[in-house]
């Protein structure tokens, strides 16, 4: 109640904005302060970006994404490689909200500077699996996706970047690693087909399809086999026509018959 009573006090006249933000930034970027109580400053944040008008938050942006970007790289040991907080949800998803639906000018490109601020800190993370972040990092950029339309093409065109690299085994850290990193990256290349089918992206697939089809060529392997049948596939169903794509459906579909008998029921 007593929490509940500060929110409300805080959140009750508009010039209160500075003290807010200012506030909100010092709690999540001091390391005195436990995780449980940082996802709790997440939640207020949400009901501040959602209180305050968004011209009071311009001068906040890149601290605040700092200060969530603290918490998201800080989770407990043994948490869930791909687990992102519902505090930290809403305070992204309203952060996006409070542009989306405002009526200025540049609103997308306060948008889009929302997520190159947290693509330009993220990449390293993302890129090098041996930190252990990349899942979680890229369930976020989902939620970031997810958090205002505007977003999609920054997002999508790096994270699609960022795939075909881990793919690849570009970014492994030795030969090692490497068999383990790109059976990583075709797993969440499988599911980012997946949402780019499910916002039909067709722009984006017609300019990266080729790359991931020869990228996958290459590859024998179960979860290759079932990435380029989802990208062909979601290809497909969004009338991605480009020159040479029914004839890679074509060549697909003859290598694929003996896979009616495999033990791999996904793929079968």
């Amino acid at each position: 109640m007593l929490v509940s009573g500060c929110e409300s006090c805080l959140l009750a006249d508009e010039e209160f904005a500075p003290l807010v933000f200012e506030l909100i930034i010092e709690k999540l970027l001091d390391s005195e302060y436990s995780t449980d109580t940082k996802l709790e400053i997440c939640s207020f944040l949400a009901k501040a970006c959602a209180f305050f008008p968004c011209h009071q938050l311009v001068d906040y942006i890149g601290q605040l994404c700092a200060g969530i970007r603290s918490v998201l790289f800080n989770f407990p040991k043994g948490t869930h490689d791909d687990y992102i907080p519902e505090p930290i949800t809403a305070a992204v998803s309203s952060l996006m909200k409070v542009f989306e639906e405002s009526n200025i000018k540049d609103k997308r490109q306060q948008i889009e500077s929302i997520c190159h601020e947290f693509i330009e800190k993220g990449e390293m993370f993302v890129l090098q699996t041996e930190l252990g972040l990349t899942d979680r990092l890229l369930a976020f950029f989902e939620i970031l996706l997810r958090s205002s339309d505007l977003s999609s093409s920054v997002v999508f065109e790096n994270v699609f970047s960022w795939l075909l690299s881990l793919c690849k085994g570009d970014t492994a850290s030795s030969s090692a690693n490497k068999y383990e990193v790109v059976n990583s990256g075709l797993r969440l290349l499988c599911h980012w087909i997946d949402i780019a089918g499910d916002l039909k992206q067709v722009a984006l697939l017609r300019k990266h399809h080729n790359s991931f089809i020869e990228m996958l060529d290459k590859y024998d392997r179960e979860i290759a086999q079932l990435a380029r049948y989802k990208l062909l596939e979601v290809c497909i169903k969004l009338h991605v026509n480009t020159n040479g794509l029914l004839e890679k459906c074509k060549v697909f579909l003859r290598k694929s018959f003996d896979t009616v008998c495999s033990e791999n029921k996904e793929l079968r």
